[in-house]
């Protein structure tokens, strides 16, 4: 067979030896430069091994740095070392009221009889069930929850227990009830930005869990990982890995080249869009508004909500703008307008 065809790639080849690993929510066996968060979480559940109650934590820090996973990977190694201790994750993004956040619970402790009982029904049934062991209770995206009234029922009901609550909101605390955080008094735990070469790192580890030997150059990779470090969101990285492979295979290489990498980079706003379907109903109403009103100001913007049917409060509204700002979705400015003072003046986000 002559070298030009050995090149290639056959029908039945791929250059994906585990595509799984290049998902976001895939768990490697050893997440990388966490050890040291790891070890904080590990120490605030400790007691609990010990028959003791255990210390609560605020997790801080922006998205796409390793938060979840570093707390699944604890969960995972508590769940192998005990069966005396429940480990329950909630994710308060997908279910952001206290009655599903306690059904899950539920679930998750393999009760069923949910059906037609109240929340404070439920809630007494839940800590009854926990109370038979100890339990560490994680509320993932904290700040998306509505209400603090299960947070506040297992903090006064649950005997041993360690609470942990992961946002990227720096005032969450701050702005938390008064009542939940003094029985909280938690510990804060931040996690910074991946640096430059602990993102070449990470996409490395995921590349040797997902693609062929020898299919991607040094050179190629660091391409991909400084464009992630500028991103600040492993997520870009990963996604750029697949859509790059997926190129190189639809070209029938087997090698990724430059040229794979330029057709990955343009799907970017793909990707952002892909994003933007994960938008809960309402961030993706106010989104869609600020498309067609860029330059508007925060509260013309919530009248234009209002007409459109829209049914959270003023105060809602501006968190959802806030996840928006966070999210590279918008941007803002700040300005000076006579005599309301200071306003926030919001851009739709463009990459054009």
């Amino acid at each position: 067979m002559s070298e030009h065809f050995d090149t290639r790639l056959k029908s039945n080849e791929t250059l994906f030896t585990n595509e799984t690993a290049l998902d976001y929510e895939y768990l490697p066996p050893i997440i990388k430069y966490r050890e040291n968060q790891q070890h904080h979480i590990a120490t605030c559940i400790q007691p609990l091994l010990q028959k003791k109650t255990g210390r609560n934590l605020v997790i801080l820090g922006a998205p796409g740095i390793g938060k979840t996973a570093a707390i699944r990977a604890i969960l995972r190694e508590l769940e192998n070392e005990t069966q005396d201790v429940s480990c329950i994750y909630l994710n308060c993004w997908k279910k952001d009221s206290s009655f599903k956040l306690v059904c899950d619970i539920c679930e998750q402790l393999g009760y069923t009889w949910t059906h037609n009982k109240r929340l404070d029904q439920l809630t007494k049934i839940v800590a009854q069930l926990i109370n038979k062991k100890a339990a560490v209770l994680v509320f993932d995206e904290i700040d998306k929850l509505e209400d603090n009234g299960l947070l506040y029922s297992l903090l006064e009901d649950v005997y041993r227990k360690t609470i942990i609550l992961i946002t990227n909101d720096q005032a969450f605390l701050a702005n938390l009830d008064q009542r939940v955080r003094s029985r909280l008094t938690p510990e804060i735990l931040e996690f910074k930005p991946y640096k430059l070469e602990e993102v070449h790192g990470i996409l490395n580890q995921r590349i040797e869990y997902a693609l062929a030997k020898n299919i991607l150059s040094e050179e190629l990779l660091t391409i991909i990982s400084k464009t992630t470090h500028e991103a600040a969101d492993i997520r870009t990285g990963l996604y750029l890995l697949r859509e790059t492979t997926l190129n190189a295979e639809a070209s029938g290489s087997k090698k990724i080249i430059q040229h794979h990498i330029d057709l990955a980079l343009t799907k970017l706003r793909d990707f952002k869009a892909k994003a933007v379907a994960m938008l809960d109903e309402e961030e993706r109403t106010i989104l869609t508004l600020l498309s067609e009103n860029s330059g508007a100001l925060t509260k013309d913007v919530f009248v234009l909500y209002q007409h459109q049917g829209g049914k959270r409060s003023y105060r809602t509204f501006q968190r959802k703008i806030k996840d928006l700002i966070e999210g590279k979705y918008i941007t803002f400015q700040e300005i000076y307008h006579g005599e309301k003072g200071r306003m926030r003046k919001l851009d739709y986000f463009s990459d054009d």
